[in-house]
């Protein structure tokens, strides 16, 4: 009876090896990009700062101001924005002295027609678990969307093309020590009908891709083979 029992359940395993699915859990942590591009804007003159209008998040059009420079003869120069966009950061402070070319402001360019993008770094053991066209959950702190994969790098990425994703060489070591020293790019866009909160996520967001997958049968792993 005991052998009968063995048998019948080696029989299952058999079975089940075959043709069951065993879904798997693949998340990766990702950052909200600047599909337009970004721009830093810099001091025209040497002097000291004399004035800032506008704060990381302040959104301005093209030609808007950002902030004042008073040279060394006295001249007040006013620094605007080249192109719309989001203001990333602002490195300097009223009364600071600055160099001509020193940098006053960063914008995340507005580009129409793009939409939200993220882009997340994984091993290359991991890129064919995010295969173009796939559907994947993005998932932030108290939302959720969902999004498509528009593309993978054919390449593995330099450690300052992830440094200026993530936010800064720091965090581009730990993108490093995570995927082996092989970071690959994943790009991800937001369906406009899936995710309602998508327009509203600020660039530089950290947010988590999630995707289920499942491991092919071994069924199917023995007609691959034969073909």
């Amino acid at each position: 009876m005991v052998l009968v029992a063995v048998g019948a359940l080696i029989a299952v395993a058999v079975v089940v090896a075959f043709v069951v699915h065993v879904p798997k859990v693949v998340t990766v942590p990702a950052t909200v990009t600047f599909p337009g591009g970004r721009i830093t804007v810099t001091a025209p003159v040497p002097g000291t700062v004399q004035d800032v209008m506008v704060v990381a998040g302040s959104v301005v059009a093209a030609g808007g101001e950002l902030a004042t420079v008073r040279g060394a003869d006295g001249t007040v120069v006013t620094v605007v924005a080249p192109e719309a966009g989001t203001v990333l950061s602002v490195p300097v402070n009223v009364g600071q002295v600055v160099g001509a070319g020193e940098a006053l402001a960063k914008i995340s360019r507005s580009k129409a027609g793009l939409g939200v993008l993220v882009v997340a770094f994984v091993a290359p053991d991991q890129a064919p678990d995010f295969a173009p066209g796939s559907k994947v959950d993005v998932l932030l702190r108290d939302a959720a969307g969902t999004g498509t994969v528009e593309r993978v790098s054919l390449v593995r990425l330099p450690l300052e093309a992830v440094a200026e994703v993530v936010g800064g060489e720091t965090l581009g070591q730990e993108v490093f020590e995570r995927t082996d020293g092989a970071p690959i790019a994943v790009i991800v866009s937001f369906d406009a009908a899936g995710s309602a909160s998508a327009p509203g996520i600020p660039e530089g967001t950290a947010v988590t891709l999630r995707r289920v997958v499942s491991d092919p049968t071994l069924w199917n792993v023995l007609l691959a083979g034969g073909r």
